[in-house]
């Protein structure tokens, strides 16, 4: 913290969907430019969806482990706090029917499969 702001990041995705950068990877992105905060959401897309990665059911308790993995070590290195959470994406081909949220500090899996009103 500087001069009682917080530098947080609070929607940043990695290859566990679609990002570019692997969890490690973004969490030295955001430690080394010095970010108090940052809220790893990647997607959680309903089972229809044709969304080439995202985090799901079955894959959730490996990322899980990971995130929190590397939620201590962000925390030991950089005094980066690290917060786990999904953008829940709820994807139709009506751009109108479409909606995007993000659900931070989440403890278990939120599925889209019943649209986004449900996850939420």
């Amino acid at each position: 913290m500087r001069d009682g702001l917080l530098l947080c990041e609070l929607h940043a995705h990695t290859t566990w969907s679609d990002g570019q950068l692997t969890l490690p990877e973004l969490v030295d992105l955001y430690g080394r430019s010095g970010f108090d905060v940052l809220c790893v959401t990647d997607h959680a897309v309903r089972l229809d969806d044709p969304a080439p990665g995202a985090v799901d059911s079955w894959t959730w308790p490996a990322y899980t482990a990971a995130v929190r993995a590397e939620a201590e070590r962000a925390l030991a290195e950089y005094d980066l706090h690290v917060i786990q959470g999904l953008e829940l994406s709820d994807n139709h081909e009506d751009p109108d029917l479409s909606a995007h949220a993000l659900a931070l500090g989440l403890d278990c899996y939120a599925p889209v499969d019943e649209g986004i009103l449900a996850a939420l």
